[in-house]
């Protein structure tokens, strides 16, 4: 073999090891890349539906609060489901979308407290019908279970900060 067409047929092998390599490393670039962007916009999402659950969590606590202090002082306790329980329920259906599944258990829990404040001041001083069984006014406090919540959101949040993500939204 002639020594210019070994050096042609060198150059070009060698060209096309560098193309693949070159290819090869920003298709590996682009794909970590699309990974932490998808990462970062997952986080972004469960914060807001975290961030967005418990706003509604102080609203309900705030009306509970403040028909309780009403009841007390004999005014009556308005019939119905509040708004600001509606919104909870609401904003629950969004943690639960965003998962994962330990942070939505731990939210619908605190959301079922808030519900049975709520049945516990109808049933206590609002006009129950018959059929109504009786509530006990539950031991924990709206605030306390909402904070217990908080600190397991941020675990979470930390968590897939630091790339430890690995449980998928539910579906």
């Amino acid at each position: 073999m002639d020594q210019g067409v070994a050096g042609l047929l060198g150059a070009a092998v060698g060209g096309a090891i560098g193309v693949i390599g070159s290819v090869s490393a920003a298709w590996l670039a682009g794909r970590g890349q699309r990974r932490s962007q998808h990462e970062q916009w997952l986080r972004q999402v469960r914060r807001d539906a975290y961030a967005h659950f418990v706003a509604c969590l102080h609203r309900v606590g705030r009306v509970v609060g403040e028909t309780s202090n009403a009841a007390l002082q004999g005014r009556p306790v308005p019939d119905g489901w509040p708004e600001e329980m509606t919104q909870a329920g609401e904003a629950l259906s969004a943690v639960m979308l965003e998962g994962p599944d330990e942070i939505y258990e731990l939210a619908l829990e605190v959301f079922h407290l808030a519900q049975e404040w709520w049945y516990a001041l109808q049933y206590e001083y609002g006009n129950p019908s018959p059929e109504d069984t009786y509530h006990q006014t539950p031991s924990t406090d709206i605030g306390a279970a909402t904070e217990m919540f908080l600190q397991a959101a941020s675990r979470v949040l930390r968590a897939s900060d630091q790339g430890l993500l690995s449980a998928p939204p539910r579906t």
